[in-house]
């Protein structure tokens, strides 16, 4: 007889890579909602040729599952931005899970607009901006992070399907654009 196994509601699971199907813990928090896997696969997808040995960001990281991922299929780095403290340290429980050291990971608890005003030396590749819905962190955002990436940078910007962006810097332009569910998706690429 088979018994029905239930897949923990406070865990998320990497799809490819070095760690795929691995699931990592969430912190228990009602306010966290994991790029889901579908998108998650489309926006890797799109990646698969920029991953290996990049330099990536995760702001508002929230569960981590875009960091992680990217670390998974190739990444050189991931730093991780998250403000909330419980959900940091469940971040830096799942690198040490991962065995992953701190040439590899970088976790901090800032607001995203305070660490990029306050990193002045580091630049990325790949940048995911997955913020809070409803509250238009874009626009005020996307000033600032230009000077932290390097040449050829992509961008992943996730926001509610209703909302667009935000006009873009002159060198910038969206190349891919998705809707699923609620979500509108979008890679930019700043040359």
């Amino acid at each position: 007889m088979s018994k029905n196994i239930q897949k923990p509601s406070n865990s998320f699971r990497l799809i490819a890579g070095k760690w795929r199907g691995k699931r990592l813990s969430l912190e228990a928090n009602a306010q966290l909602r994991p790029t889901g896997d579908r998108v998650r696969e489309t926006l890797f997808n799109w990646l698969s040729a920029d991953i290996t040995n990049s330099k990536c960001l995760d702001l508002f990281a929230g569960s981590g599952s875009l960091g992680f991922e990217a670390l998974s299929r190739g990444a050189a780095y991931c730093g991780f931005v998250e403000t909330d403290k419980h959900t940091a340290q469940q971040i830096q429980k799942n690198c040490d899970l991962l065995e992953l050291s701190a040439k590899q990971v970088g976790v901090s608890t800032k607001s995203a607009f305070e660490f990029l005003d306050s990193v002045s030396k580091k630049s990325y590749d790949i940048v995911f901006i997955d913020p809070p819905f409803r509250k238009n962190y874009i626009e005020e955002l996307l000033p600032k992070l230009q000077k932290h990436l390097n040449p050829d940078s992509l961008i992943y910007v996730e926001i509610e399907k209703e909302s667009k962006l935000p006009e873009l810097p002159e060198n910038w332009s969206v190349i891919r654009e998705k809707t699923a569910g609620q979500v509108r998706y979008h890679l930019i690429l700043v040359e």
